[in-house]
């Protein structure tokens, strides 16, 4: 699973690096308590990370749970037309501003704004770091 979640991310013209969002933008409305929907900075790119509840024995005679990662789908686009998209950026921050209203990080005239972005960004990294508290113990 690690490995062909490495080779899709990495081995590969167009990597995950290059085409996902330095701060992780997640899709809340298809995440869920057992997925994690991360999308990519163009359409049909997109990270699902799935996982499951298991027993984890008992402390002081409460039951333990843990969280174990069992699926990892990573989605790069290798077509022409997505590579040179990615490649026609000389700083990755700006990739950020031509996708607001795919991500949600426009503000209410419809305009980008820097601390628009900031926030949804804190907010994003604070839904995930609860998420990702399921899974890693």
């Amino acid at each position: 699973m690690i490995k062909s979640a490495i080779d899709a991310a990495y081995n590969k013209d167009g990597t995950f690096a290059m085409q996902y969002f330095t701060i992780a933008q997640i899709d809340l409305k298809r995440s869920s308590e057992k997925h994690i929907y991360i999308i990519g900075a163009m359409d049909k790119i997109a990270t699902l990370i799935s996982g499951i509840e298991e027993k984890g024995g008992y402390t002081n005679g409460v039951a333990q749970t843990t969280w174990k990662i069992t699926n990892i789908d990573v989605g790069t686009r290798q077509d022409d037309d997505a590579l040179a998209y990615f490649a026609s950026f000389t700083d990755k921050s700006k990739m950020c501003g031509t996708n607001n209203e795919q991500n949600n990080t426009s503000t209410s005239s419809g305009k980008s704004s820097n601390q628009g972005l900031k926030e949804e960004a804190k907010k994003q990294k604070e839904q995930l770091k609860e998420k990702l508290k399921k899974f890693i113990k």
